[in-house]
């Protein structure tokens, strides 16, 4: 199975970011920004949701180590999905 690129994982999360800071706006400031990450960790997509997941930390692991967002860090709040319906429970 062909690997993703690092610039397909950062784009998505690029994406992900610009939603979740939209929807946070109006909210009390903190110290980080936390992002819901839905993946399939356990089950048949288990190693996808694995490979995915490694991703979206390398590229966070990226960004905070530029400075994170606007001076704030980024931080990961997973969820296992096993399956669609576990995945539209937890959305």
């Amino acid at each position: 199975m062909r690997r993703r690129p690092v610039p397909t994982v950062a784009t998505a999360l690029a994406v992900v970011l610009g939603v979740t800071v939209a929807a946070v706006q109006g909210q009390p400031l903190s110290g980080e920004y936390k992002i819901g990450v839905l993946e399939p960790l356990t089950g048949p997509l288990a190693g996808e949701g694995k490979r995915h997941l490694e991703g979206y930390e390398i590229v966070r692991d990226m960004i905070n180590e530029r400075g994170g967002v606007m001076g704030k860090k980024l931080v990961f709040a997973v969820v296992d999905a096993p399956d669609p319906t576990a995945a539209a429970s937890e959305a």
